[in-house]
């Protein structure tokens, strides 16, 4: 039995076309250039998100659902502590730079979709557990 969609889904969040949008942003705001050292931060994390979002094929959120928890600790939390803090740092030193701002849009964008991937790996992982690992 191929499970396309997570159950009471009606989409599936590691198709493709579901991850191009934010992996693109992502892959935008890595190409972007760092001119200061607190945007390498923000720059190295979101070069991450983009390598464990391009891993794994369209049912990810069931084969490596482990996986996609990482992924979402990356693009979730981490990736908004960072870009938080690229812009507390650019306020404080009021060194603003339309670059880094642009990178931190994209940062901010790209939590949501990021982040119904990871609940899909959360419900798969809790019915597993429910059922004693036998889905």
């Amino acid at each position: 039995m191929t499970k396309r969609f997570p159950p009471g889904w009606d989409v599936n969040p590691s198709a493709w076309d579901e991850r191009i949008p934010y992996l693109g942003a992502a892959l935008i705001a890595v190409l972007l250039p760092a001119d200061r050292q607190n945007e390498l931060w923000l720059q190295s994390s979101l070069a991450a998100v983009l390598v464990t979002g391009i891993f794994g094929g369209e049912r990810r959120w069931i084969k490596h659902p482990l996986f996609v928890v990482f992924f979402g600790l990356l693009a979730g939390p981490c990736l908004f502590v960072i870009a938080c803090g690229t812009l507390i740092a650019m306020a404080i030193q009021d060194s603003w730079s339309w670059i880094a701002l642009v990178r931190i849009i994209f940062s901010l964008l790209l939590i949501g979709p990021a982040m119904d991937e990871v609940l899909a790996s959360l419900q798969y992982l809790r019915r597993r557990i429910l059922l004693g690992a036998r889905t």
